[in-house]
């Protein structure tokens, strides 16, 4: 123990953000060391942060020489809380960085920071652990110079940084609460044995730290037993750390978000996870709350994750809240709360006594932790975020009502029959949860509706089945042949008798009835405007435009005998290719898109994907100008592009 007369440094501590692979932002707790060559992370918080690592031996020489080996090194995105500072740093991952700073916590109630002061590290005066160790590259770049504060005689300074005001400097022994030396950091092979040997001993004494008393006092204060017979306890809150335990809803959140995309990738585990979450609420061990802006009560949000066991012969999955996470003030709920004494007796005994028995019983208490209810004031100190996604529950159902639903028809399909058949099942469950009910099925493969009922079905007499939402308007002015698994065009075209006469409204109504979506036949209906454009050039509707108008309508017909094969790839491809060409003429201008596959067997599909056809205005326009038009006519993105217009090229 170090006289009183010996004075304590507090060193340079700031709590930061560091991002993760996903641009994810964690707080971190740093010590701003200029006496470190490198950059140094803890290995628990890039377990953490779950970043990619590389490989490396490098040997790190510290105080007295003691040589480390270095196994790995991560990069990372470190940035200010406060400021708009970032920098990418290369860290040497070490089990432990440095030990905890400052090694006992300081009374800084007398202690006079001034107003408006954006502390760097919010706790820097509350014993804790340290992540990072930020070395000399960039050290002499955090501070601003001059930028300093006083506090007084035998207190530490504040020193302005791009993470906000660092606290550092000597504190004399009078401000301690106790006195103690400061040593290396580096647990060498003596202190390992005596941690081993110290195991072996039998603890006799019951002699409380002032922490645990202090937390029994509170314990025996706080329990009691409700009418039910269970028992409620309070929370063993340190006040002091409490009130500075930073916010907690945004790390929570992200860290949510996290977690349902890997539950999202594992479709087993997030049916366990979810099922462990329904037993929660079920069971009434956590509730749903409405949380608004104005909600006055403090309140500490715990990310959680999975934990599987195997052995586990009941519940092999675990869901772990973190209470361990930190707040955006570098301090975590259980930084938060007082450790209480070991008051169970000791293991040898126990056994012992269970051998000096001739019969032996064994009993686990189900959720044991569980069963104690926690005290009302606290439980918004153990928040959670939740909900029932069903995006999670049926990723691809969700992924299909979103991009394949038109009107009240569902129009949607994947690559392999077992994935169809998941599918099936999933739009039915989840349909059946909103109150919707899915019929009329239809697949080109009989094995996706095996389990179909037979009054759900939808294959008619004829054996095909209209992509129409309502009978009484065409929209998509297909049907869908799926035996022969082929796309028909379907246009209705009214009949004209020899001796009608035909005029503008007539022209006009028959070739806006001819809607063609994808430009299946884009080139047939574009005569069809080109003939209303000519039309509308002549004062008088008879002539040689109704004798060619006539033989245009003779042949409208046959459209809809045109058949068009539904998918445009062949079975597993390896290469598929779009080629868009582009054309103008003095009538016309347009573009239409090719998809080519092949796969691995050498098999080819070559087949018109879409096609857009405008007729050129009525002003005269150059050739080159068209041409323009026709290459700008909006498609899918192309791979290959081609055009015999040198204009375009340019």
């Amino acid at each position: 123990m170090a006289s009183k007369s010996t004075s304590s440094v507090l060193l340079e501590t700031a709590v930061v953000l560091v991002e993760d692979d996903h641009g994810l932002a964690y707080p971190a707790r740093a010590l701003l060391d200029s006496g470190s060559e490198c950059n140094f992370m803890s290995e628990s918080f890039s377990q953490f942060l779950r970043i990619k690592r590389n490989r490396a031996e490098v040997a790190v020489s510290g105080v007295g020489q003691v040589n480390t080996r270095v196994r790995h090194t991560v990069n990372a995105v470190v940035r200010s809380r406060v400021g708009g500072y970032k920098c990418v740093l290369e860290f040497l991952l070490l089990p432990k960085v440095t030990g905890n700073l400052p090694s006992i916590s300081i009374d800084t109630t007398k202690w006079k920071i001034p107003q408006g002061v954006k502390l760097a590290d919010p706790a820097f005066d509350t014993s804790n652990s340290v992540d990072l160790i930020l070395g000399i590259q960039h050290f002499f770049t955090f501070f601003k110079p001059g930028r300093e504060i006083h506090l007084g005689d035998g207190l530490p300074k504040l020193s302005e940084s791009v993470f906000g005001w660092v606290v550092a400097g000597t504190v004399t022994a009078s401000i301690l609460s106790s006195y103690h030396c400061n040593v290396a950091s580096t647990v060498n092979l003596e202190e390992l044995l005596a941690r081993f040997w110290s195991c072996e001993e039998v603890d006799t004494a019951n002699n409380y730290s002032p922490e645990e008393a202090r937390c029994e006092e509170q314990f025996i204060r706080s329990v009691r037993r409700g009418s039910d017979g269970r028992y409620k306890v309070s929370l063993p809150k340190n006040e002091d750390v409490i009130e500075k335990m930073g916010e907690s809803r945004d790390i929570a959140l992200r860290r949510f978000q996290g977690l349902e995309r890997r539950l999202l990738e594992d479709p087993e585990l997030r049916c366990q996870y979810i099922q462990f979450m329904g037993d929660y609420l079920r069971l009434g061990h956590m509730r749903k709350v409405r949380v608004t802006q104005e909600d006055s009560v403090k309140r500490c949000y715990l990310p959680h994750h999975p934990v599987l066991k195997e052995s586990s012969t009941t519940t092999k999955l675990r869901v772990v809240f973190d209470a361990s996470c930190k707040t955006s003030s570098g301090i975590s709920l259980n930084d938060s709360l007082l450790a209480g004494p070991v008051i169970q007796e000791d293991l040898r005994s126990i056994i012992l006594r269970c051998r000096a028995r001739q019969i032996m019983i064994v009993a686990d208490v189900e959720k044991m932790f569980r069963q104690i209810k926690m005290d009302e004031n606290d439980i918004p100190l153990q928040s959670i975020l939740w909900r029932t996604n069903e995006q999670v529950n049926y990723p691809q159902a969700a992924e299909a009502l979103i991009n394949d639903v038109y009107m009240d028809d569902v129009l949607t399909g994947t690559n392999g029959v077992n994935e169809a058949v998941e599918l099936r099942v999933q739009l039915d469950s989840l349909m059946r949860s909103g109150g919707f009910r899915l019929r009329k099925w239809v697949s080109n493969c009989k094995e996706v509706l095996q389990d179909v009922p037979e009054e759900d079905l939808g294959l008619g007499r004829q054996g095909q089945v209209e992509l129409d939402p309502d009978p009484a308007v065409r929209t998509l002015g297909l049907t869908w042949l799926p035996k022969t698994d082929v796309l028909k065009l379907q246009f209705s075209i009214p009949e004209i008798h020899p001796n009608d006469k035909w005029s503008k409204r007539k022209v006009l109504s028959i070739i806006a009835g001819l809607f063609d979506p994808l430009g299946l036949v884009g080139a047939l209906i574009t005569v069809g405007k080109l003939f209303m454009q000519r039309l509308w050039k002549f004062e008088d509707e008879r002539g040689s435009a109704s004798k060619d108008w006539q033989e245009f309508h003779r042949q409208l017909p046959i459209l809809n005998s045109i058949t068009i094969e539904r998918c445009v790839l062949v079975p597993n491809p390896i290469i598929i290719q779009l080629h868009v060409f582009s054309d103008a003429s003095e009538k016309a201008y347009g573009a239409c898109a090719y998809l080519k596959s092949c796969n691995s067997h050498g098999a080819t599909k070559i087949i018109l994907l879409s096609s857009k056809s405008k007729v050129a205005p009525l002003k005269t326009q150059s050739i080159p100008r068209l041409e323009l038009c026709g290459a700008a006519v909006k498609l899918s993105p192309a791979v290959y592009y081609w055009t015999d217009s040198t204009c375009v090229l340019q």
